[in-house]
């Protein structure tokens, strides 16, 4: 799962995607801004600035220190723990889809087409 930048939601990033990677969610499925579903969000990020900062004492001196920094250090999450994101974020989201089954079925069908009531959803 990715974020919504245009580069990731272009064509040949996501026919490339679709080709390369297990269990591809097109954009077109992606939920909404939601660090609780981003796996890099919630997980490997926090791993990630770990690695980076990981025996600073003092700032970085330019953008492109920092940039190298974070680049040779993405090396350093291993698969597992990637794996563990994958598998959290998949428990992750059926609690997310349960909350919204459970909260929908509390509308009638006549309330889920009255726009007061989805502007209250959004």
């Amino acid at each position: 799962m990715q974020d919504s930048v245009p580069s990731h939601r272009a064509k040949a990033a996501q026919n490339f995607l679709r080709d390369y990677t297990p269990d591809f969610i097109s954009s077109q499925e992606w939920t909404p801004h939601s660090p609780d579903l981003n796996l890099l969000d919630y997980s490997v990020w926090d791993i990630l600035q770990e690695l980076v900062y990981e025996g600073m004492r003092e700032p970085f001196a330019n953008l492109k220190g920092l940039q190298n920094v974070i680049r040779d250090n993405w090396h350093n999450v291993d698969d597992q723990t990637v794996r563990k994101a994958v598998l959290q974020w998949k428990r992750r989201l059926a609690a997310v889809a349960k909350q919204m089954e459970d909260l929908f079925s509390t509308f009638s069908a006549d309330q889920l087409t009255d726009t007061n009531y989805c502007d209250v959803l959004v």
